[in-house]
């Protein structure tokens, strides 16, 4: 015990004034770990709320030591699950909920960081959504996150024609992935590109369609024809996604939702973009449409 004690005091930040006894709290703190929740209810324009929940390791000994070191009382951090109310009135779990983000500061709220994360995840049309994936008409998820195109973060990663464009013209994906619904009798993926000089509203989507229920994906399009995404608009203002309604039972400023956008809202929204956006750009390098 005394070996482990002290080969974690000299690999932990500490002020030497302390000695033994800070390293001693810092043992402590990982041993006597308590699993705790983050929870934020996210509230959508059809007055559905969808429960976003993650959980870390508090150590009350970690707060303590924090107080004479760098010694963190949280630890284990996981992303956030989503649970939206299903058809038959019960909780269904999502596969995914929003990946990053806790949204306290020194135990104040943030409700700026809530908004984020309930931007990740959408009902639309009445259908709940998260990141690659939605709720089926028969109450199961169905999961395309590994399936329907999606690009990376990092142009390095992006197909050759894509960063190409995006390097151009300032675009980048908006923060929390893509969606994918179902379109009259095909399954669309879209992921939502921003312009960085316009504040990162929604200027096109990589968009992908399947008509084989998710097998098989058409080439991928950069275009702003949308099916989901409502262009000239950013992501926290997009309609069909979520506004923090609470965390951790405390009330936020109640949420102010957008109308949906309508098709002529829509055309109009693109008529107004800069002409590089408006085009349908293809791995082909031809524009179209």
């Amino acid at each position: 015990m005394l070996k482990m004690v002290s080969s974690i005091f000299k690999s932990t930040r500490i002020p030497q004034r302390f000695g033994v006894s800070a390293a001693m709290l810092t043992f402590a703190s990982c041993a006597c770990a308590i699993e705790r929740s983050d929870v934020m209810v996210c509230g959508f324009e059809d007055g559905s709320e969808a429960t976003l929940k993650a959980t870390h390791d508090w150590s009350p000994v970690g707060a303590l030591a924090g107080l004479i070191g760098d010694v963190s009382s949280r630890r284990n951090q996981s992303g956030y699950t989503a649970y939206f109310q299903a058809g038959n009135g019960k909780s269904s779990k999502a596969p995914r909920g929003a990946m990053f983000g806790i949204p306290i500061d020194q135990g104040k709220l943030v409700q700026s960081i809530g908004v984020r994360l309930c931007s990740e995840v959408a009902v639309w049309r009445g259908r709940p959504l998260v990141n690659g994936a939605f709720l089926a008409d028969e109450g199961g998820w169905q999961d395309m996150a590994f399936s329907a195109r999606r690009l990376p973060l990092h142009f390095e990663d992006m197909p050759g024609w894509v960063s190409a464009y995006l390097r151009k013209y300032d675009g980048w994906p908006a923060r929390g992935g893509n969606f994918v619904a179902p379109v009259g009798d095909v399954l669309v993926s879209e992921q939502p590109i921003g312009d960085a000089k316009a504040k990162y509203v929604v200027s096109a989507v990589y968009q992908s369609i399947s008509r084989d229920g998710g097998k098989t994906w058409d080439a991928p399009v950069l275009t702003p024809h949308a099916y989901i995404f409502e262009i000239g608009r950013v992501m926290v203002d997009q309609s069909f996604v979520g506004r923090p309604l609470t965390y951790e039972g405390q009330k936020f400023q109640a949420p102010k939702f957008t109308r949906p956008q309508t098709q002529e809202e829509r055309n109009e929204a693109i008529q107004k973009l800069p002409v590089h956006w408006q085009r349908v750009i293809s791995g082909s390098g031809t524009p179209g449409g």
